[in-house]
């Protein structure tokens, strides 16, 4: 048997160890604009409806069209009084882009692997200042454990790392 024949697989090893250890894993994300709920219950809602114009941008149903269909209300979209809390795994079957749900929520794997396909997730907060409210995940750095996030009470993005939001979180929300 030949000399190098016998190097070879510790040649291998080696280099595969070198380039996993070069090749750290890429940030992952896309922009996402996310709607501003239309009435202070409706997260929920908010966050289904931009999920389905991040996937097609000439969706045209509003916030009040859904919540009439998934609560089965009328007079939604002229009437404060629809102002209901609702299922944003309804709103996104409803909109056509519903999942899956994880209570607890994800692991930052799972959710890497469906941001860098594209895939927004919404989230399920402990947020003390309301009972229950819903935000959407849209970029996540497997480095540093961060993610870039949007609230739709105001429009706005945050910026905590995966691990503490995971924990202060419910469940996730998968969109297909």
């Amino acid at each position: 048997m030949r000399s190098d024949n016998l190097l070879r697989p510790i040649f291998e090893v080696r280099i595969a160890t070198i380039l996993s250890i070069v090749a750290a894993p890429a940030a992952v994300g896309f922009p996402f604009k996310i709607e501003k709920q239309e009435r202070t219950k409706w997260c929920w809602v908010a966050c289904a409806v931009s999920i389905a114009r991040k996937f097609d941008p000439t969706f045209s149903r509003k916030q009040c069209e859904v919540v009439e269909k998934v609560l089965g209300l009328n007079d939604c979209c002229k009437d404060s009084a629809c102002n209901e809390t609702g299922s944003v795994d309804d709103a996104l079957r409803e909109v056509g882009h519903y999942g899956s749900t994880a209570s607890p929520p994800i692991e930052a794997d799972i959710l890497q692997l469906d941001l860098s396909s594209g895939k927004p997730v919404a989230f399920l907060t402990n947020d003390t200042s309301v009972v229950d409210h819903f935000v959407v995940v849209h970029f996540y750095d497997p480095v540093n454990g961060s993610i870039v996030g949007k609230d739709p009470a105001d429009g706005t993005s945050f910026y905590p790392q995966y691990d503490s939001f995971r924990n202060n979180c419910k469940s996730s929300h998968r969109s297909v």
